[in-house]
């Protein structure tokens, strides 16, 4: 068989060979794979003939081509906005989880160093340091209030604690 001089020489070569198909391939898997080419093509040509219309209106129509590429670049947006979004999420969770987990840890090496009664005189030691942090803070607060001073932050103890709140300071 003669090709011309334009077509394509790799089909021509593997021409003969294609006759041989049937001694390399077993027949069941050689009608499946005719079968499941020849839907795949029938597919592929019904599909032409549905959208040949709408490429044909495409292309006459600029428009309408840029508003659904328009739709398309939104939509392609809209993913890329969601995939950084649940990456977010994940590295949040994560950290969450880390904390959890590595403040359970920390407490069950507390524990295993501590004692359980070692544990529970610190936390009533941390439990008093606290109260008397506070009570201390609030005799002094009480003590400036029954003085009339202005403290460090004015008479009303800062923007917010004026009557009006920030509004009454002008902000």
């Amino acid at each position: 068989m003669e090709c011309p001089p334009n077509a394509d020489r790799h089909s021509a070569d593997y021409l003969p060979y294609l006759h041989n198909v049937q001694s390399y391939i077993p027949p069941t898997l050689l009608s499946t794979l005719s079968a499941t080419f020849a839907s795949t093509f029938a597919l592929l040509r019904t599909l032409q003939t549905l959208f040949q219309p709408l490429i044909t209106r495409l292309t006459t129509q600029p428009d309408l081509a840029s508003v659904l590429l328009l739709l398309a670049l939104l939509f392609i947006s809209f993913r890329i906005l969601d995939m950084a979004y649940r990456a977010f999420l994940f590295w949040v969770r994560l950290a969450f989880q880390v904390l959890l987990w590595g403040s359970i840890a920390g407490l069950g090496l507390w524990m295993y160093t501590k004692g359980v009664d070692g544990v529970v005189e610190d936390a009533q030691n941390l439990g008093s340091f606290f109260a008397g942090q506070y009570e201390k803070y609030r005799l002094e607060f009480e003590a400036e209030r029954m003085a009339g001073g202005q403290g460090p932050y004015g008479a009303y103890g800062g923007a917010y604690g004026h009557p009006m709140g920030a509004r009454g300071w002008g902000r």
